[in-house]
Parts: structure tokens; C-alpha cells; sequence
């Protein structure tokens, strides 16, 4: 993988102690129906939601320069706002811009934290995926809201989406839920750096970043530029399962047949491709990037059970 080019500021988000349950909006139909869909599997952690609930506004606003140019609705996280540019199509995004709202919070110094993303003085990092995992959830808990909703979201942050997916798949659904409403990135990362590298980790991140504001969200799309980095990142997925499934094969938590079959998704992983109209997204199609990775990773490994001698003989 290419070396990392992005500057990491990324600290833990607040934790509170408080959390506002009797908000009278609360009887409003459409915050209602958005707890209990959230939560018909298991209890979420709605601290943030709670408590922004109470000062949250809901206004119609004109197209601006600043937003999406293809945007219906936007969660202003400063003003704790959403946004809607078209009121009668409101119950397909609302519930999208409710998600960003549940999982934002303020410090003290102003810093904005919201599901994946940091916005800690003027950097800001965690567009792509936190953008791309919002609207995997409002798949998942919303998407028979309206007919609209589900043919447009088939549509909607397609490429940041699927790769949100994958990196839940990696660290585990509910985990990554919980990550999401406590806004907290600074462990997402350090999670994936345990198996990588703390720079690749952040790079990942903001390659993801890339993608959103250079395909998804732009007006004259950069398909080229969008090619490579859904390559690196996929590069970097198949780098960190492959350290995580050789780790578990060391330690005696996979037989040899199931460490031979994660082997071979983790190629397969190397060879995926994603559509988007008639444009084909795919990553690197070759055996060289998969011996790249087994040995940047077993070398990596071997230094590791060399610590770990040196200190038991020690």
C-alpha cells in the first residue's frame, strides 16, 4: 500500500453522564417511530439523541452553495439542524438526517464529533465512512418509510456505503453500531491500526473521504481518481483480515482447512467489483498484491513472536 499522506487529529469523543428522556417532542409521530424502529432489535445508545432532541429545528431552507448539489435534506451538526430543501418528501429523509443528529455531540472547546466523523478545529476527517454507515443503517431500519426511499437509496452513496459494510463485517455489526452513536472514531481507528498500521488506518479513513466528496457528492464525477482509492481500500481490508485470520491460525482458534478458506475470501476480496451504472469499480485483479500483503504480514508476525520470546525467556 501506498504510504499514509494524511495527518491524523483524531481524539476520543465526550462521554456523558446525563441523558434528557423527557423531551415533550417526544410525542411527535416522527421521533417516536424513529426510537422504536431503531431499537425493535436491540437497545441502541440514544444519549446524544435525547439530548440534542430538545434543541433540534426542522426548517426549509433554498439550495445553497455550500450543500450537496443533489441534496434533498442536510443535518447542519453546528446548528443541530436538519435541513430540508423539499418539505413534501420529507419522510424519505428524515430519518437519514435523524441517524447524523443521534450521533453528534460538542465538547467543550467546540470540537464536533458525529457518528465517524472528527471535525476538531479546522481538520476535519470521517465524511466518507460515517456518511456511507448512515446510510447502510437507514437501509437497515428505515427503507419501508416510502417507495421513494427505496428505490433512491439504492442509488444514494453506493460506493461509501459497500465499503462501510465491509469494514462492519470486520469489526462486528453490533460493535460497530455502538461506535457509530458514541461517535467515536478514535476507537474504530485504533481497532483497525491493531491489525495494520495506525497511518494506513488513517489514510483508509480519509481514502473513503475521498470518494465521497470526489464521486458521490460531486457534480462532474472524478471516476478515475474514485478507481484507485476503492482499490487501496479494499487493498487495506484484505491486509487487515489476512494479519487477523493468521494472528487467530497461530494462536490455535482456526484449523488449517478454515484458515485455507479465509485465505481464499481474502483473495476473492482482492478480485471485487462494484457497478455503478455502466462503470466498473474494481480493485486490484492479481496475485502480486496478495503475496505483497502475506509478507508484509508474516514479516510483521514473526517480529511480534519474537518480542514475545524474548520477554517469556526474559
Amino acid at each position: 500500500m501506498s504510504s499514509a499522506t494524511v495527518e491524523l487529529n483524531i481524539g476520543e469523543s465526550p462521554k456523558l453522564d446525563y441523558c434528557n428522556l423527557y423531551c415533550s417532542k417526544l410525542k411527535n409521530p416522527i421521533y417516536k417511530n424513529f426510537v422504536d424502529d431503531l431499537n425493535k432489535d436491540r437497545k441502541k445508545d440514544m444519549t446524544f439523541f435525547y439530548n440534542n432532541l430538545e434543541t433540534l429545528k426542522v426548517k426549509k431552507i433554498r439550495p445553497y452553495k455550500g450543500i450537496c448539489y443533489d441534496a434533498a435534506a442536510q443535518y447542519n451538526m453546528t446548528e443541530n439542524v436538519i435541513e430540508l430543501i423539499t418539505l413534501n418528501r420529507y419522510k424519505t429523509f428524515i430519518d437519514h438526517e435523524l441517524l447524523h443528529m443521534a450521533s453528534t455531540i460538542k465538547d467543550e472547546n467546540g470540537n464536533i464529533y458525529s457518528g465517524f466523523i472528527q471535525l476538531r478545529g479546522e481538520n476535519g476527517i470521517g465524511y466518507g465512512i460515517d456518511e456511507g454507515y448512515t446510510a447502510l443503517l437507514d437501509d437497515r431500519y428505515f427503507l419501508n418509510r416510502t417507495e421513494e426511499k427505496k428505490t433512491l437509496n439504492k442509488k444514494t452513496y453506493c460506493l461509501v456505503k459497500y465499503l462501510a459494510g465491509m469494514v462492519e463485517e470486520f469489526v462486528g455489526k453490533e460493535d460497530m453500531e455502538d461506535l457509530y452513536f458514541e461517535a467515536n472514531l478514535f476507537e474504530l481507528v485504533d481497532f483497525l491500526s491493531s491489525y495494520t498500521s495506525l497511518d494506513e488506518a488513517g489514510q483508509f479513513i480519509h481514502n473513503i473521504d475521498i470518494i465521497l466528496t470526489t464521486y458521490e457528492q460531486a457534480r462532474f464525477k472524478r471516476r478515475f481518481l474514485c478507481l484507485k482509492k476503492f482499490a487501496e481500500c479494499n487493498l487495506f481490508m484484505a491486509e487487515a483480515w489476512y494479519a487477523r485470520v493468521t494472528q487467530g491460525y497461530i494462536d490455535g482458534k482456526l484449523t488449517k482447512d478454515e484458515y485455507k478458506a479465509c485465505l481464499e475470501d481474502i483473495k476473492r476480496m482482492l478480485r471485487n467489483r462494484v457497478t455503478i451504472g455502466h462503470f466498473p469499480i474494481q480493485s486490484y485483479n492479481t496475485e502480486d498484491y496478495y503475496d505483497i500483503i502475506k509478507r508484509k504480514v508474516d514479516k510483521k508476525l514473526i517480529k511480534v513472536r519474537k518480542r514475545k520470546d524474548t520477554t517469556n525467556t526474559n
